[in-house]
């Protein structure tokens, strides 16, 4: 008899907690890759981040030397050198910045969530998230068997090069997102508040969320389908999250280091810049002299180059516009030429387009 009360417990245990032991997860590494914009003699003029996300069961393929349509790299170039590798650590990267779940279980509506892997795969499989429920008003995730929290996309405008994306669980995001409301950076504190256009800076600061950091970009929180998340159906109502994903308890680090800590290169710090002076991490700007290491000619010191330009000067009899050359010097970024600041040439910069049109 007392066996069988014992083997009554085991059994209504196991009744409440099968989920548990059955769900498994993915875990997802972000990581970042530079897009350089070039001027026409090869100098590097911009290094920006561009973010990747892969699960990281499957490492992300190396960019193909010599093949490559992406004008960048994702590893450290200077300390391995050019040629990228699949043994190679991409560069910021965060191991399990957040969780999927590995497989769409019975009873609930999953989603498949499909993202750039990489620079030459924007469809690689991360894993799975659960649709949340729409409970009342507004959308809540629900326990399979653990604790679920929402993920949301953000996104933010890169001139010359297009935009970036970021993915960001809820306990991570919500510490530092915003809402504008009468022209003040406000945090939402209700379920209505979290509908609105929500913003935060990136790199992440928890100190001093509403204030912009030199080494920080504004994202945007978007809907799936903004981010080009197309496997995700778009929902009614105003709620951005993409799903609900496992939570975690514990989130990763920064993606680089922050200002003052010690540094070999340039890549090692969330602001792109290693102080050749003091080896530890600078503000952006700080600019590097000539001679030194840079990732772009907006990293290198400022020197007086001569600038041509063709410019109206008037009218002739005939009233005609009349146009010539003027030059002067000016202060410009030095070249960023195989990774080395050196000095600019003198050019010839943008003419009047009344004088070209003569």
């Amino acid at each position: 008899m007392k066996n069988m009360f014992f083997a009554l417990c085991l059994l209504a245990l196991s009744a409440v907690t099968p989920a548990k032991a059955q769900v498994s997860f993915e875990s997802v590494t972000s990581y970042y890759c530079i897009q350089n914009t070039l001027s026409s003699d090869g100098s590097v003029t911009t290094a920006e981040k561009l973010h990747f996300f892969h699960n990281e069961r499957f490492d992300p393929s190396p960019l193909p030397w010599g093949q490559n349509l992406f004008s960048g790299f994702c590893h450290n170039k200077i300390l391995y050198g050019e040629i990228d590798s699949p043994l190679f650590p991409r560069l910021g990267s965060r191991p399990s910045s957040f969780l999927l779940f590995s497989y769409p279980y019975a009873g609930h509506n999953f989603h498949s969530l499909i993202f750039r892997d990489s620079p030459n795969n924007a469809s690689g499989h991360l894993g799975y998230v659960l649709e949340p429920q729409l409970i009342g008003p507004t959308y809540s995730c629900p326990e399979v068997g653990v604790p679920t929290e929402k993920l949301y996309a953000a996104i933010t405008a890169i001139p010359g090069i297009g935009g970036d994306t970021l993915l960001l669980p809820q306990a991570e995001i919500s510490r530092v997102w915003f809402f504008m409301r009468n022209g003040v950076p406000t945090a939402p504190s209700s379920d209505l508040d979290r509908t609105r256009t929500l913003y935060f800076y990136w790199p992440l600061n928890v100190n001093t969320p509403f204030v912009k950091h030199h080494d920080q970009k504004l994202f945007r929180v978007v809907f799936a389908q903004e981010a080009g998340i197309s496997t995700i159906p778009l929902r009614e109502g105003a709620d951005r999250s993409i799903g609900c994903v496992p939570k975690q308890t514990v989130y990763p680090t920064a993606e680089g280091l922050s200002v003052g800590e010690s540094c070999s290169f340039d890549v090692d710090c969330a602001s792109l810049n290693c102080s050749v002076t003091t080896n530890t991490c600078a503000v952006t700007s700080e600019l590097k002299p000539m001679g030194q290491a840079c990732l772009a000619s907006t990293m290198c010191e400022k020197v007086g180059v001569t600038v041509t330009r063709t410019v109206v000067t008037g009218r002739d009899s005939m009233g005609r516009i009349t146009c010539a050359e003027r030059s002067s010097i000016e202060q410009v970024h030095a070249s960023c030429l195989f990774d080395v600041c050196v000095p600019p040439q003198s050019f010839r910069s943008e003419s009047d387009p009344r004088c070209s049109s003569r």
